[in-house]
């Protein structure tokens, strides 16, 4: 098994609700760190909200998805971020 160790995500995916900090506040900090400068950031929610998902844009979120409700949505989005590591955001 080769290790990973030293190597980057190609994508980080966050909750936007979470129990310590928001995931706007993850990507705060994330934009602090140089090293992750180039991995794709995605936001989910529950919340449709368009000040949140503005706020995520604007701290280097790549997308801002609303959770599915159901299985295909689920898949549809696994898809596209499937698609972004693959080929790339």
């Amino acid at each position: 098994m080769k290790s990973i160790q030293g190597k980057l995500p190609c994508l980080i995916l966050l909750d936007y609700n979470l129990p310590e900090m928001s995931g706007a506040e993850i990507l705060a900090k994330l934009k602090e760190m140089p090293q992750f400068d180039s991995t794709v950031k995605v936001v989910w929610s529950t919340s449709n909200s368009p000040v949140y998902k503005k706020k995520c844009m604007e701290l280097g979120a790549y997308s801002y998805i609303v959770k599915p409700t159901g299985i295909a949505g689920i898949r549809a989005i696994a898809k596209q971020l499937i698609d972004i590591c693959i080929g790339g955001a």
